[in-house]
């Protein structure tokens, strides 16, 4: 992704942590790399423009246009920045629900998304490697991407958004924000500068219109713009 000189803002983020940034009124522009699970993330800056890169050749696969639009953000990296950014912004959807796709006929290609923005008739030309395991695993990975990340960008401030479980009913689901949360506690006692936003259940509404239960009033937006502009001063 080709940034110019002007100030901005990392992001990682999905329609949460977008919207919530948008509510801010920053004057830093947010460029964002939606579907960049952490494991990409951190193969992106180990390896620059060494990197292996997702396919274009399995769009075709991906439901709606809007989500193929997403999809090609992967195949941008942040590397080209003319100066560092102010801040990185993360939360917890990349992590929770994005599975790794791949060709079977060729391995190397591959792209992430939802298991619901794939088309159903895929059969077994594509094939998926699920979603990362909440473990020690992942532990490592965050610590080597925040260590490299940091490493480019000494004392970068983090921030970190988690998704509202409030209507999930779904055992499992429940059980990885569980320790997703729990795990990213771990990551935030060894490392300094590194702030997590996690809006009250109380708080959370979940939006009449929608069919999805991960998408919320506008007040819940408006209580994570307020805790990230509680984090991040314009200059």
């Amino acid at each position: 992704m080709y940034i110019t000189r002007n100030d901005w803002v990392m992001g990682r983020v999905a329609c949460l942590g977008s919207r919530s940034f948008e509510n801010t009124k920053s004057n830093y522009k947010m460029y964002n790399l939606q579907k960049g699970r952490i494991d990409f993330l951190l193969d992106s800056f180990e390896k620059g423009k060494n990197q292996t890169k997702p396919s274009l050749d399995l769009l075709k696969f991906i439901v709606r246009d809007d989500i193929k639009k997403i999809a090609l953000q992967q195949f941008y990296s942040f590397f080209n920045a003319g100066n560092a950014p102010k801040y990185l912004i993360m939360d917890s959807s990349s992590e929770m629900a994005d599975y790794k796709f791949v060709s079977a006929k060729n391995k190397e290609c591959f792209f992430f998304a939802y298991f619901s923005d794939v088309k159903r008739n895929s059969g077994t030309d594509l094939l998926s490697s699920g979603l990362l395991n909440i473990d020690a695993s992942l532990m490592g990975l965050y610590l080597r991407f925040f260590a490299a990340i940091r490493s480019k960008y000494p004392d970068i401030p983090i921030i970190y958004i988690h998704y509202p479980s409030k209507f999930e009913k779904r055992q499992s689901l429940l059980k990885r924000h569980h320790n997703l949360r729990k795990l990213i506690r771990q990551v935030s006692h060894k490392l300094d500068n590194f702030h997590i936003i996690d809006i009250p259940d109380d708080k959370v509404e979940m939006q009449d219109s929608s069919d999805s239960l991960y998408h919320f009033t506008a007040s819940v937006y408006s209580y994570i713009s307020k805790e990230i502009s509680v984090l991040i001063k314009d200059e």
